[in-house]
């Protein structure tokens, strides 16, 4: 199986990954010329490139130009400098998450590039949207990454998928650390929704010093396109070496090796591609319990959900001697797993646990508000794939029960008017 490394301890940006690829000589000549036949927001673009010493080594460096800036500055060093530009049709003129979506779905791009690009940019905002607790939809994208990084990714999308490339495989990603100023406002590195984004995954990192090391948009590109290696990858055979660099001075270069797999490698990769849903690995927590009290049983369970398991649920069971008791099952991730068996332990009337991981697959989770009659509101959960796409949604619980109680109508009759007023929504 041929596939991808990319060796990001130093750091990640959309620009360095970009560049790597096209520094592979049989990518490179095939990814400029599938980028500058392609129009995006009314432009065609002209990719430039250089060699520049980075880490001891000589890395490539691209930049994108509307192919009008770059006949204008004829090679000067107006036209070196230049960023890429759209003329007033950028998702930038406006401001949300919403927008960038919508922008999308309306270029002339194949429908697994737009797929893919919704995913990725549905996924960092997501991240943003939850350490903000905000909703999704009004994430001012401006903040999370610039033009150029938002032009660097489509370019980066369309050559993956035009290359055929089977796995991508990541290292554990450096992510920098310091204080930097957006928009006026100095933001502590890593930044909330780069962590976000990488403890969703169960992605390795690495807190390295300097500055922002890892961009929010390399992140989700990253967390969607490759596979986290927590162990060293083994290739039975190495076809290319390539080295990108960020536009960033100073910053060091990606590492991408390319070749085939071992073997044994090769036949784990083939099991998670081309999923629709998000891969998790999680441990599943089980113990029988007797001579418990139902309240107490109860209150066991409120206590291990705030201590971050991902699910927890109760069946009644016979035990021996005729007993009546209760199976007690926990969903949680490996991080969690210590303080959760210990609570158990020491907390509840059973003498022993059993343990076993599974891989769960789950939907994307978000939230929208409903405008109801009387100026209230209530939360829907809705329920989507990783290209965006919504599978159902539903009223949260408290929302409804508080607005029952606030009209006087049924539980169900909330429901229904909560989800009706759902679907009329815009």
């Amino acid at each position: 199986m041929k596939a991808l490394y990319f060796d990001c301890q130093t750091g990640a940006s959309t620009s360095a990954l970009l560049a790597a690829l096209c520094d592979v000589p049989t990518f490179g000549p095939k990814v400029k010329e599938m980028i500058e036949a392609v129009e995006l927001f009314e432009n065609s673009y002209k990719l430039e490139s250089k060699r520049v010493e980075r880490n001891g080594v000589s890395a490539y460096q691209v930049k994108l130009f509307t192919k009008t800036a770059a006949a204008v500055g004829n090679g000067s060093k107006k036209s070196q400098t230049a960023v890429a530009k759209f003329d007033g049709k950028s998702p930038f003129t406006k401001e949300t998450n919403k927008d960038l979506n919508s922008f999308i779905k309306t270029q002339k791009l194949p429908m697994q590039v737009k797929t893919t690009l919704a995913s990725i940019f549905h996924r960092l905002c997501s991240a943003e949207a939850r350490t903000k607790h905000v909703n999704l939809d009004g994430i001012p994208i401006a903040r999370l990454f610039s033009p150029s990084g938002f032009l660097e990714t489509i370019a980066f999308v369309m050559a993956v998928h035009a290359l055929n490339i089977e796995k991508i495989y990541c290292s554990n990603v450096g992510l920098g650390s310091g204080v930097i100023s957006v928009e006026g406002e100095s933001i502590a590195l890593p930044r909330a929704c780069t962590l976000e984004l990488f403890k969703e995954c169960n992605f390795p990192i690495t807190l390295t010093g300097g500055e922002e090391a890892t961009t929010p948009l390399a992140a989700a590109i990253l967390c969607e396109l490759t596979t986290p290696c927590l162990n060293p990858i083994g290739f039975s055979k190495v076809d290319a070496i390539a080295y990108g660099a960020s536009r960033v001075e100073g910053q060091p270069a990606i590492r991408l090796l390319i070749g085939d797999l071992a073997e044994h490698i090769a036949a784990v990769a083939k099991q998670g591609q081309n999923e629709r849903f998000t891969r998790e690995e999680s441990l599943v927590i089980e113990t029988n319990l007797d001579d418990f009290t139902p309240q107490a049983i109860a209150y066991t369970a409120d206590e291990l959900l705030h201590m971050g398991a991902a699910d927890v649920f109760i069946v009644p069971c016979l035990m021996k001697k005729g007993r009546a008791g209760h199976l007690l099952t926990v969903i949680c991730d490996e991080s969690r797993a210590d303080k959760i068996k210990e609570y158990l332990l020491t907390s509840t009337s059973t003498l022993g646990i059993r343990e076993a991981k599974h891989t769960r697959f789950i939907c994307n989770r978000d939230w929208v508000e409903v405008s109801l009659p009387e100026k209230e509101k209530a939360r829907v959960k809705l329920a989507k794939d990783k290209a965006g796409e919504i599978l159902h949604a539903q009223p949260e619980f408290d929302d409804c029960a508080k607005y029952a109680r606030k009209t006087g109508k049924t539980f169900r009759e909330a429901f229904e008017e909560i989800m009706y007023c759902y679907r009329e929504m815009d």
